[in-house]
């Protein structure tokens, strides 16, 4: 039988009695789980985790061109941000919830 299917790790465990060595008997239990349309549905943790990643990212690089460039002080960067993320705090919150 050839099966083929997306899946992910649901969890996993693992024992063993005494000291792990190269020949300590051992066993494991993988579930995997069959991914579904549902996976790739936009949730919370999916818009908090892009939206970090992708501003983080972003961030970085231009803060580093700019203070590269002598454009920008590591003190101006830092109440820039704090300015920024006050103003469009409700902004960020409803892309973070809804992916709009």
């Amino acid at each position: 039988m050839n099966l083929e299917y997306k899946a992910y790790k649901g969890n996993w465990a693992s024992s063993h009695i005494g000291t792990l060595e190269d020949d300590t008997p051992s066993s494991f239990t993988v579930n995997f789980k069959e991914y579904t349309e549902e996976d790739n549905k936009w949730t919370s943790f999916t818009g908090l985790f892009h939206t970090a990643i992708d501003n983080w990212t972003r961030t970085r690089a231009l803060a580093k061109v700019l203070q590269n460039k002598g454009l920008l002080e590591e003190e101006e960067y830092k109440m820039l941000i704090e300015e920024i993320g006050e103003a469009s705090f409700e902004e960020m919150k409803k892309y973070i919830l809804t992916g709009e």
